[in-house]
């Protein structure tokens, strides 16, 4: 596609391509919810960090 821009997240199997521009156009990546649920799943140690970092923020 013509101006269509991919931002690919984590490595196959499990990889998110996701679409940041279209036409010009900006496109949301992920929401809250979504991101703590990836970042759980994920299990890694800079993720599970990064979830105690978006807490801390909440407060």
């Amino acid at each position: 596609m013509t101006g269509t821009k991919f931002f690919l997240f984590g490595r196959p199997p499990t990889a998110i391509h996701s679409v940041t521009v279209i036409q010009g156009i900006d496109v949301k990546l992920i929401n809250i919810s979504d991101l703590v649920k990836t970042k759980k799943a994920s299990g890694r140690y800079t993720d599970l960090d990064d979830l105690e970092n978006l807490k801390s923020n909440e407060e």
